[in-house]
């Protein structure tokens, strides 16, 4: 799938995020528009607005419940026949999107475009709240990403939940995320950085939660933003919000942050991630394609708000 735009591929200053997943005439495979026009197609929506297409198609940012819409939509041979699926299942369209879109690979980049180079310093890695399998994930692309470059701070910024109902089998109900990252994410990630701080924001609200931690950078470690380089570690999938949260921060504090293309301040480590492939495996160990057309939608929006 070379010639297939694709996420980790897309350059926000010159790519269309609707052309993510188009197949080209002389691919080998048939030619396909990308794969935003094909699920609007799908869903019967038919502004050009990406924001009002998610409220068609996922409206929940609970991704779970999003999949009774999707397998329903999908599961509608009619609508297959429409976008050139009728050989497949509700199921194989969702995946073939996932794939397509290659929204769950691997990525060390740039938000704003690929690059070929990773620089060999940086000056932190912010890892924020998540569920404790999404934390985990994430402490663990903090870890890779020190491999042969020399990244002094990880910053680990819990957004003052509470570890929920039988969430992870090996943490007890209730328990504070920052208890969490301290007593289990720290010391893991202990020698790989010279330093982890761990603070709390007091807000589970995604934005405010980076907000503090861009300003402990700033203000607590004099960190100088208008030239450092800072990594956000992500699960599969979900870069694309976890680096827009961040540059947005640190344009709150440092206008000129990240505008220079040749020297790219904000960089994005994901995981990858693999998608089910019948929707019923395990939420630690697959990606249910149905829910992840909600993540592609908001990920091309996101990146479509950068230019």
């Amino acid at each position: 799938m070379s010639e297939i735009l694709q996420f980790k591929d897309f350059n926000v200053g010159a790519d269309n995020v609707l052309d993510i997943g188009a197949i080209p005439e002389g691919a080998g495979e048939p030619a396909r528009p990308g794969v935003i026009p094909e699920i609007r197609t799908a869903f019967g929506y038919e502004g050009d607005d990406l924001g009002g297409l998610i409220k068609k198609v996922a409206p929940s940012k609970k991704l779970q419940e999003n999949i009774d819409h999707a397998t329903v939509t999908l599961g509608d041979s009619a609508v297959r026949e429409k976008i050139g699926y009728e050989d497949e299942g509700g199921i194989e369209v969702a995946r073939a999107w996932g794939n397509r879109s290659g929204l769950q690979d691997e990525v060390f980049r740039p938000l704003m475009q690929p690059a070929g180079e990773i620089p060999k310093e940086f000056a932190a890695v912010v890892v924020t709240d998540g569920v404790v399998n999404w934390m985990n994930r994430m402490a663990e692309v903090a870890k890779q990403a020190t491999e042969g470059r020399k990244i002094p701070l990880a910053l680990l910024v819990s957004g003052g939940r509470e570890i929920g109902e039988g969430e992870h089998p090996d943490v007890k109900d209730g328990t504070p995320s920052i208890d969490y990252m301290s007593d289990t994410l720290a010391p893991g990630l202990a020698d790989s950085f010279d330093r982890i701080e761990v603070i709390e924001t007091g807000s589970e609200e995604g934005q405010s939660v980076m907000q503090r931690g861009v300003e402990y950078l700033a203000d607590e470690e004099g960190i100088e933003l208008e030239q450092a380089r800072l990594i956000i570690a992500s699960v599969a999938g979900n870069w694309m919000q976890k680096g827009s949260q961040l540059r947005a921060a640190v344009k709150e504090l440092s206008g000129g942050f990240d505008e220079d293309a040749s020297h790219r301040q904000l960089w994005v480590a994901s995981d990858s991630f693999p998608l089910g492939e019948t929707g019923e495996e395990p939420k630690a160990t697959h990606q249910n394609p149905y829910s992840a057309i909600g993540n592609i939608l908001r990920g091309a929006k996101l990146l479509d708000e950068q230019k």
